[in-house]
């Protein structure tokens, strides 16, 4: 009985977990049957409003994607139209480039035709159209379009000069004339040549830029001319001397100078150079005259004498010795006092007229040399103190006035020159007297050498 209660406690104990654990199921499964069915409402609803809601925005997603594919498009179109106006951009950068190159060439050509325009005009007209040549050269700084406008009207102004000047203009002005006054007067101006009359005295001329700003008056050196100037001058009418190298000429003449004047800016190595060409000249002539005037025998007496002598008649040889002209006769007659005597005798006696013939014949000769070898160099050191005197005048005005330079390289070539000048004439005529001097010694040499020969044969003694 125990027993049996035992094992039944244990089975109630054992069923009791059992039975709750059925209870705990049951209900469970009801809580998840209505969470299912409350879930799947939800999700009947939910799909319910998807459902409403994807029509319009399906519609709302087309709407926008037209939208998008619109925007694209407009997008093409700004970057085509953006590239088409970058590529305009360029090209009408560079039409504005070349635009401007054109027009810094026309102000370039006008700038250039402004300075023309100055360099031609006549300095009559310098006082008028200097301010408006220079005004157009500041215009040629301008940027804008004004600069350019102002330098065409400089154009127009020379347009309108040569039209005036074909058919010839009179200026009221003033001018320095050749006699150095300065006096008003009238600039009568056809083509290109400006020529200026006097009212005061009449005289006139071609009108040329001087050295001062003031035009200088130029003698034209035809007679009649001041009157014909001052005749046009006064009526409009009248005959013109025309000079058609267009000034050149009278230039050209206006540089010509005296030989006393060239000699005046050779400087003080001129004068040297001219004492030793004046010397050399005045010995030069003596000595042409002592050795060309000397005479020789005829070749006929010459060969009387060796006859003579070859016959051993002492007293006809020394006649005909004594009427021999010359050294050549000096030596014969000397020799022909010593025909008996031995042939070195006789060679030594005639060696000795020679000895003192050769220095006469030769002397001051060489003076005529040494000129001609001092001449360059004298003229080489007037070359040397005229280029000091050059760079001395480079110190004080600079290298922009030639004109101040020219006296110190006028008297660096003057010197030069006249060295030359004097050391080849003087150098010819010492190669010419020394020749004529040198044949003559030669001949008598040669005649000596005959005169021994000619002498006659001593008969050799009997043994």
């Amino acid at each position: 009985m125990f027993k049996f209660s035992t094992l039944l406690s244990s089975a109630i104990l054992i069923a009791t977990p059992a039975l709750l654990a059925a209870q705990t199921l049951s209900q469970t499964d009801k809580e998840i049957e209505s969470k299912l069915a409350d879930a799947l409402s939800r999700l009947s609803s939910a799909r319910a409003e998807i459902r409403d809601e994807k029509v319009p925005l399906s519609r709302k997603l087309n709407e926008l994607q037209a939208e998008i594919k619109t925007l694209d498009k407009e997008a093409e179109r700004i970057d085509r139209l953006r590239e088409n106006s970058n590529f305009d951009l360029t090209k009408m950068q560079e039409s504005v480039k070349a635009r401007q190159e054109e027009i810094q060439f026309a102000s370039n050509l006008l700038l250039e035709y402004a300075r023309g325009l100055e360099t031609r005009a006549s300095i009559a007209e310098l006082s008028t159209l200097e301010p408006l040549i220079d005004e157009s050269l500041l215009a040629a700084d301008v940027e804008d379009g004004t600069g350019l406008n102002k330098q065409a009207e400089i154009m127009m102004i020379g347009l309108d000069r040569a039209k005036e000047l074909v058919g010839g203009q009179i200026i009221q002005g003033e001018a320095i004339l050749p006699t150095g006054a300065f006096e008003d007067g009238k600039f009568i101006l056809f083509g290109p040549i400006t020529y200026f009359s006097s009212d005061k005295s009449g005289l006139g001329g071609i009108a040329q830029r001087g050295a001062s700003s003031e035009p200088s008056v130029v003698d034209i050196g035809i007679p009649d001319a001041d009157e014909s100037i001052a005749t046009l001058a006064s009526s409009k009418s009248g005959k013109l001397p025309v000079d058609s190298t267009i000034g050149n000429a009278i230039a050209l003449a206006s540089t010509e100078e005296t030989i006393p004047e060239h000699i005046a800016k050779g400087g003080i190595w001129v004068y040297p150079i001219l004492g030793f060409a004046l010397l050399a000249t005045m010995v030069a002539g003596f000595k042409a005259l002592e050795i060309y005037s000397i005479k020789r025998p005829a070749d006929s007496e010459i060969g009387k004498l060796f006859s003579a002598i070859t016959s051993a008649d002492q007293e006809k040889a020394l006649h005909i010795a004594n009427a021999m002209p010359g050294p050549l006769g000096k030596m014969f007659q000397a020799g022909s006092k010593n025909i008996f005597e031995s042939k070195e005798t006789v060679e030594e006696v005639l060696y000795e007229e020679m000895l003192e013939t050769k220095p006469k014949i030769n002397r001051m000769l060489p003076f005529i040399a040494v000129t001609a070898a001092t001449a360059p160099l004298m003229g080489l050191l007037g070359t040397v103190t005229g280029m000091i005197n050059t760079f001395k005048l480079i110190t004080i005005f600079g290298t922009g006035d030639a004109k101040s330079l020219s006296s110190g390289i006028s008297e660096a070539l003057i010197t030069t020159e006249f060295g030359l000048i004097v050391a080849i004439p003087a150098l010819i005529m010492h190669a010419i007297l020394s020749r004529r001097a040198g044949a003559m010694i030669g001949d008598m040499e040669k005649s000596g050498v005959a005169f021994i020969n000619a002498l006659p044969k001593k008969e050799k003694s009997a043994s």
